[in-house]
């Protein structure tokens, strides 16, 4: 079974930091998880997950927290007028996908 984990060389706040990358890139993607971390609303999070600008691992903290955004919504019953219309699939497949085009 092959392992298709990128492999780690550290981790800043919580986040893994892929191997490989010159200090300057590292830099780049530190500033990209601190963006991650500073947005809380859905819309924001699955747009900045969506893009392909920003760095994979920052990417990666945006999907997963709005994952966490729409089930604490959902679990808490929030009224639908703060519920988004997104889906836990449609946050997951349409971040997938974005990804894949950017690695082309």
């Amino acid at each position: 079974m092959m392992d298709d984990r990128i492999p780690v060389s550290g981790v800043y706040r919580g986040v893994d930091l892929h191997a490989g990358q010159p200090a300057k890139r590292l830099g780049v993607v530190k500033h990209d998880i601190d963006r991650a971390h500073d947005l809380l609303e859905l819309d924001e999070l699955v747009a900045f997950a969506d893009s392909p600008v920003n760095a994979p691992e920052a990417r990666l903290l945006a999907q997963a927290k709005a994952l966490a955004t729409l089930n604490h919504l959902t679990e808490t019953r929030a009224p639908r007028a703060r519920r988004p219309q997104l889906s836990r699939q449609r946050v997951v497949c349409h971040s997938q996908a974005s990804r894949a085009t950017s690695n082309q």
